[in-house]
C-alpha cells in the first residue's frame, strides 16, 4: 500500500538527487520482467554504466522507510513533455491533420468529431490556443455552486498557467479573461457554433524548486449542449453510469490490487480490454518539460503523480499528443472510477513528432478536486454555470485565490492594464 510515509521519503529523495532524476514507488524490474517487488524507483532520461557516472550523483541501492527496507530500482522514462497537440507538424507538438490513426488500426477515432451532447473524451481548445487542441476529460460538479462544468488540463485552454507574480508585467499581457472554450477545437478559426462556454479558473503553477501536485482547469457549459442523463459518459467506453471519483485509499492500493485501466482521449481514442492501460507508479516526484511562461518553455517540476502504461506493446501509445485532459478510469469489481486526470507523456527523442514513449502521466483525481473544488457528478440533474463573475487588483498576485465582499475569486491571469 502506497502510504504518507513513502510519499514523504519520495519527496525527501527528489530534493536531493539531480535534476534529470525523478522518483516513484513501483515495482522491481529484472532483467526487464517486472517482479512482485516494491521498490523505490528513480526515473531517468537514459541509463548509464555505473562508471559513467559521477560519484556525486550515484543513485543509493537500498531505501529505509519507517524501518522497512526497500531495494531501489531504475527506470528509463526518457523525456516527460505535457500531451497537448500544435498544428506544426514538424514540432514534437504535432497538427491533427498529421496522422490518422487509433487503437482500432488506421483510422481517425470519433473523439475528433463534433460531439453533442458534450460526453468526456472529446477534442477541446479555448480561444487564446486556437488551432492547438486537447481533451475534455469528463463533466463534473463545482462545489460550492453545484453547477456542471467541464474538467481538463490548464494547458490545453490556458496560454500561461503561471502565477501572475511570476510573470513580467512590462512585457507582453497573456490575458485569460473572457477565453471561449470550443468543441470540437480542431480548427485554427473560431467555429462560432463550436463554442461550448468559457474557461472558468484553472490552478496556476508554481516554478521550481516548488512542486506541483496538478495541471487542471475548468471550463463553463452551454445549457444546450449538456443531457443530463448521458453527458456524464466516457466516448467510446462501454459503461453507462456516473463514474465517481475514486478515494484516496482507492487509488493508493493501486499497486495492491491491480485493476483494469481505461481511457479515452482525443487523439488515440478508447484504451479498454486488450489495449487497456496499467499502473506502472505511484507517488511520482519529475520533471515535466515545454510549460509556457512570458512565451518561452520552461521545465515544471510535479510531484504524487501516477504513471500508467499499456497493456501490450502490439497496442498503440497509452497517451498521445492531444490526449491532455483525459480522464485515467479504474475498474473497481464491475465499478467504474475515476482516479486521474492525464496531461503529459514520455517522448524517446527529444523535439521527436513520432516517437512518442511508453508512459503517461496523470494527476491523482483526489489531489485535483481539492485543488480545484470540485466533486464527481452523480447524473442527477443538474444546472450549468451560467455567469462568470471576476474582480481586478494591481500588480501579479502568488495567491491562487483571494476573498472579496465574502466570495472567493481565482486567479485567471492579467488584464492589459496590468491589473
Amino acid at each position: 500500500m502506497f502510504t504518507e510515509e513513502i510519499k514523504n521519503k519520495i519527496n525527501e529523495l527528489y530534493q536531493n538527487t539531480p535534476d534529470y532524476v525523478g522518483v516513484a514507488y513501483g515495482y522491481k524490474t529484472v532483467n526487464g520482467v517486472e517482479t512482485s517487488n516494491k521498490s523505490i524507483v528513480f526515473t531517468v532520461p537514459k541509463k548509464k554504466p555505473l562508471n559513467e557516472i559521477p560519484f556525486e550523483e550515484r543513485l543509493p541501492e537500498f531505501v529505509d522507510i519507517s524501518g522497512t527496507i526497500y531495494r531501489t530500482d531504475v527506470l528509463e522514462i526518457e523525456n516527460v513533455v505535457p500531451m497537448v497537440d500544435s498544428p506544426v507538424c514538424d514540432n514534437f507538438l504535432i497538427n491533427p491533420s498529421c496522422y490518422t490513426w487509433s487503437p482500432f488500426g488506421s483510422v481517425t477515432p470519433p473523439n475528433r468529431n463534433t460531439i453533442r451532447p458534450l460526453v468526456g473524451g472529446i477534442s477541446l481548445t479555448a480561444q487564446h490556443l486556437l488551432g492547438t487542441v486537447g481533451t475534455l476529460g469528463l463533466i463534473v460538479v463545482d462545489s460550492l455552486s453545484q453547477k456542471l462544468v467541464g474538467l481538463t488540463n490548464n494547458h490545453v485552454v490556458i496560454q500561461d498557467a503561471s502565477y501572475t507574480s511570476e510573470r513580467n508585467l512590462t512585457g507582453p499581457i497573456v490575458n485569460e479573461y473572457k477565453s471561449i472554450a470550443y468543441q470540437n477545437g480542431e480548427s485554427s478559426t473560431p467555429v462560432v457554433g463550436n463554442k461550448i462556454g468559457e474557461v472558468v479558473r484553472y490552478v496556476p503553477l508554481k516554478s521550481q524548486p516548488q512542486l506541483n501536485t496538478v495541471d487542471c482547469a475548468l471550463v463553463s457549459l452551454c445549457a444546450n449542449t449538456v443531457n443530463n442523463t448521458t453527458s456524464f459518459t466516457q466516448l467510446g467506453i462501454n459503461y453507462s453510469q456516473a463514474m465517481p471519483f475514486a478515494t484516496t485509499a482507492e487509488i493508493n492500493s493501486l499497486l495492491v490490487t491491480q485493476r483494469p485501466i481505461l481511457s479515452s482521449g482525443r487523439t488515440s481514442g478508447v484504451k479498454d480490454g486488450n489495449c487497456g492501460l496499467k499502473i506502472k507508479l505511484l507517488g511520482v516526484s519529475q520533471n515535466v518539460g515545454s510549460y509556457p511562461l512570458q512565451g518561452a518553455g520552461r521545465v515544471v517540476s510535479f510531484n504524487d503523480l501516477i504513471v500508467f502504461t499499456r497493456l501490450s506493446e502490439s497496442c498503440n501509445f497509452p497517451i498521445y499528443h492531444g490526449d491532455s485532459g483525459s480522464v485515467l478510469i479504474a475498474d473497481f469489481d464491475g465499478v467504474y472510477k475515476i482516479i486521474g486526470l492525464n496531461f503529459a507523456g514520455s517522448t524517446q527523442v527529444p523535439g521527436s513528432s513520432t516517437d512518442i514513449g511508453q508512459y503517461g502521466f496523470a494527476c491523482r483525481i483526489d489531489n485535483v478536486a481539492f485543488e480545484l473544488g470540485i466533486e464527481s457528478w452523480d447524473g442527477t440533474p443538474k444546472d450549468v454555470v451560467s455567469t462568470i463573475e471576476k474582480v481586478t487588483t494591481v500588480g501579479g498576485s502568488s495567491n491562487k485565490t483571494i476573498i472579496v465582499d465574502g466570495k472567493t475569486y481565482w486567479q485567471v491571469g492579467l488584464t492589459p492594464h496590468l491589473n
